[in-house]
């Protein structure tokens, strides 16, 4: 089981530290995470391994967040995996949905996804206010470009403005869009 010292604040702090959001969002977001020591090395690497696909430690990540799961909605099963939603205080208009193997000792998936909050804003995205589900929502010809672990990277065409984006997710959670 994860030490005693692990909880949301550090969960949160893992998540920036392998994102790489842009400079102005990450600072800002650390200043926002309750303090319970520094991000050492140690941390990183126990959260990563109980997080890494497939390896069987989703009980501890489940214990580390379970301050922050979402009642009755956060947990729906779906074909053999459960899916579990958990609010993050970082990203109120977001929700961090886990996906765990019918046997629970599994994480199959985990990404963000807009909450039932605020309406997507108009216009072109920011980093951390659209979400990978919204891509293939709100945009035309959208192309996969690669994918590495929890980072995806897409083009696709705006309805609105008839440009060609790319748009780099991490967690499903944009933090980069250039157009093309």
């Amino acid at each position: 089981m994860p030490s005693n010292s692990l909880g949301v604040p550090e969960f949160q702090r893992y998540l920036l530290k392998v994102m790489e959001p842009p400079t102005a969002l990450l600072e800002a977001a650390v200043g926002r995470i309750e303090s319970n020591g520094g991000m050492t090395r140690d941390v990183t690497e126990q959260i990563s391994e109980m997080l890494r696909l497939g390896l069987g430690r989703a009980a501890e990540v489940r214990e580390l967040v379970a301050g922050v799961r979402l009642p009755c909605s956060g947990r729906a099963v779906i074909g053999d995996s459960v899916a579990e939603r958990y609010s993050l205080p970082l990203w109120p208009d977001f929700e961090f949905e886990m996906n765990f193997d019918s046997s629970g000792r599994h994480l199959v998936r985990a990404e963000f996804f807009r909450s039932s909050g605020p309406p997507l804003p108009l216009g072109i995205p920011s980093p951390w206010n659209f979400v990978k589900s919204e891509l293939f929502e709100d945009y035309d010809d959208v192309r996969d470009i690669d994918g590495w672990g929890h980072y995806e990277t897409y083009s696709a065409l705006s309805t609105e403005s008839g440009g060609r984006y790319f748009f780099r997710f991490s967690w499903g959670l944009l933090q980069e869009i250039e157009e093309m």
